[in-house]
C-alpha cells in the first residue's frame, strides 16, 4: 500500500466533512465548509491522503493550499505540480516504492514533492539543507536514491551530492523551467571586499601554499604562466584577449605580451588598477579594457569579439556548477568563430580526499591547519 492511500480517521455518517467534501462520496464539491450533509449516507467511513487532497482540489481548486515568503500555490497548482512530479517518477522507471530525496527550504515546493512522491508510490526522503553536506551524502547513499528533487537555491549542493552520490542519476528543480537555469548566488569567495583585500598589498597576493599560506615561489609562478601561454597562444600573436579572473600579476603580464588588445575581468579593483597603470607606462604595449564585475556579466560584452578567452585558476571560486555552465556559455558567445578557450588551474574534484588528508597530516606534524580549515570552508 501507498503512503497517499493509508486510511485517516473516519468520518462518520452523517456529519460535515472536516475539509468541506461531503462524507461518504469523494471528489464532490460544495458550496461551503458548512454544507448540510445530514442526508448522506457514508459508504466509505475511510479516506486516504490522497482522496482527501483529491476531494478539497475538488472543492476548492483556487483557494491558497500551501504559502511561503516568496509566493502561494493555490489546490489546482500544487495539485497540478505534485502530479507533474509523480508523473516523471513513474516515468523514469525507478520501481515501486523507489526512495526520492527532498533537499528545500520550507517552502511551497518542499509540500509539492512530497506529495508529488506519495502519489508516485515512492519513498519521501527528507534532506534538510542545514545539515552538514557530508550527512546528507550518506543519507543518499545510504538508501541508494536515484532522484532528488531541490529548490534553485540549492541547485549548487545538489550537484555536488550527485557527484559523490553514485546511485544518485537525476535532479529536479521545480522551481525553475531547466535545471541549467537554477544559478547558483556568488559566495564569500566571489566578494569583492575578500578579493580587495586579499590583492591589498601586491599582485599575486592569492597565490599561497594551503600547507604553510606562504606566496608560491615566483619561479612557480613563471612556470605557470608559460604553460598558459604555451597551451593557449602557441603564437607570437593572440589577437584580442578576454582574461577573466585576470589579476595583475605574473600570468597576466604574460598574456600583455602576446596580445594586440587585453580586455581584463576582475573583482579586485587593485588588480584592474595596477593593470592600468602598467598600460600607460607601456606605450608600445597592448590596448588594455578593464572591467570590475563577476565572471557571468561577461554576458555584457560584445558576441563574436575575442580570439581568446582564458578563466585560469578562477573556476574553483566559482558559487557552483550552473554557474560555470552559463560562463562557460557567455564565453563561446563572446568568442569569434576560430576562438579558443582556456581553462586552467581547474580542480580535481577526486583528488579533494587525499588533499584533505594531506593537510591533516602537515597540521598534526606543525600544528598548522589554517590550509585545512580553507579546505574544508570551499
Amino acid at each position: 500500500m501507498r503512503i497517499a492511500d493509508i486510511p485517516l480517521a473516519p468520518v462518520a455518517p452523517g456529519q460535515p466533512h472536516p475539509e468541506g467534501v461531503v462524507a461518504g462520496r469523494p471528489g464532490t464539491p460544495v458550496e461551503s465548509e458548512r454544507a448540510d450533509a445530514a442526508s448522506v449516507v457514508s459508504d466509505r467511513p475511510y479516506s486516504s491522503l490522497a482522496a482527501r487532497f483529491r476531494e478539497r482540489c475538488a472543492a476548492h481548486p483556487l483557494r491558497p493550499a500551501v504559502e511561503d515568503e516568496e509566493g502561494v500555490l493555490s489546490y489546482a497548482e500544487l495539485d497540478i505540480l505534485s502530479r507533474r512530479l509523480a508523473r516523471f517518477i513513474l516515468e523514469r522507471g525507478y520501481g515501486a516504492e523507489a526512495p526520492v530525496g527532498v533537499m528545500c527550504g520550507r517552502n511551497r515546493y518542499a509540500v509539492a514533492a512530497m506529495l508529488g512522491i506519495w502519489r508516485a508510490g515512492a519513498v519521501y526522503v527528507p534532506l534538510d539543507p542545514v545539515l552538514p553536506l557530508a550527512r546528507r551524502q550518506t543519507m543518499l547513499t545510504s538508501c541508494r536514491a536515484r532522484l532528488l528533487v531541490t529548490d534553485a537555491r540549492h541547485a549548487g549542493e545538489a550537484q555536488r551530492l550527485q557527484y559523490a552520490c553514485p546511485d544518485l542519476q537525476d535532479l529536479l528543480c521545480p522551481d525553475v523551467d531547466e535545471f541549467e537555469q537554477a544559478i547558483e548566488s556568488p559566495g564569500e569567495l566571489m566578494s569583492q571586499e575578500l578579493w580587495n583585500h586579499v590583492t591589498a598589498d601586491a599582485s599575486d597576493g592569492s597565490w599561497k601554499s594551503y600547507f604553510d599560506g606562504k606566496p608560491l615561489p615566483a619561479a612557480m609562478l613563471q612556470e605557470l604562466a608559460e604553460n598558459l601561454v604555451r597551451k593557449a597562444a602557441p603564437g607570437p600573436d593572440c589577437g584580442q584577449v578576454l582574461d577573466i579572473g585576470s589579476g595583475s600579476g605574473t600570468v597576466a603580464r604574460a598574456l600583455l605580451g602576446r596580445c594586440t588588445r587585453y580586455t581584463a575581468v576582475d573583482l579586485s579593483r587593485n588588480e584592474l588598477d595596477r593593470l592600468e597603470t602598467l598600460a600607460v607606462a607601456t606605450a608600445d604595449g597592448p590596448v588594455v579594457e578593464t572591467h570590475q564585475m563577476e565572471a557571468i556579466d561577461i554576458r555584457l560584452l560584445p558576441a563574436g569579439a575575442f580570439d581568446l578567452i582564458t578563466l585560469n585558476s578562477v573556476v574553483e571560486n566559482f558559487p557552483g556548477y550552473n554557474y560555470l555552465r552559463a560562463v562557460l556559455t557567455h564565453a563561446v558567445q563572446c568568442l569569434r568563430e576560430e576562438g579558443a578557450l582556456f581553462l586552467g588551474g581547474v580542480w580535481d574534484l577526486a583528488m579533494r580526499p587525499r588533499f584533505l588528508d594531506a593537510l591533516r597530516s602537515h597540521a598534526q606534524e606543525g600544528g598548522d591547519s589554517a590550509g585545512l580549515v580553507r579546505l574544508e570552508r570551499s
